[in-house]
């Protein structure tokens, strides 16, 4: 191979490295309320500690998000580990990925506690990097599928 070509690969290589690190703009999130269903595909129970429900249980899970309109606009997956025995309260992590980046959200979630349960955002990634702000869901009469509300804050 020769010089040129070498030198001519390695600058496609930095352009293209540098493209794809480029960040979209974020704007400013301050009192965006984004609203999705959440629609689980997936979960898995880990029995972790002694047999049957122990502290630190956890249950691994992943879904699509829809918007009110039910087209998938992204999806997300999550992690619940169990604060008591019984599984009633649990420390949530979940991720939510859409097509402008992602939202973290973490929080207490106690199944006996009253609905809307709601957890924080935590961060995100590209237009929602340095978000914060709350999470909260319900349940709905369909197995699996929750009715979702972000309030962003910048």
């Amino acid at each position: 191979m020769s010089r040129f070509t070498i030198v001519s690969l390695t600058a496609l290589m930095i352009a293209g490295l540098a493209a794809g690190l480029a960040v979209p703009a974020r704007a400013d999130l301050s009192g965006t309320v984004l609203h999705f269903i959440g629609q689980r595909t997936a979960a898995a129970q880990l029995d972790l500690g002694p047999a049957g429900g122990s502290l630190g249980d956890q249950v691994v899970f992943t879904g699509l998000l829809l918007d009110t309109q039910r087209r998938q606009v992204g999806h997300f997956e999550g992690v619940l580990t169990a604060l008591d025995a019984d599984g009633n309260r649990n420390q949530a992590q979940v991720t939510l990925a859409l097509a402008a980046g992602q939202i973290a959200v973490q929080g207490e979630l106690d199944f006996t506690a009253p609905q809307p349960f709601v957890h924080a955002v935590t961060g995100g990634t590209g237009r929602y990097a340095d978000t914060g702000g709350m999470f909260s869901f319900r349940n709905t009469d369909q197995a699996g599928v929750i009715d979702i509300t972000l309030d962003l804050r910048r």
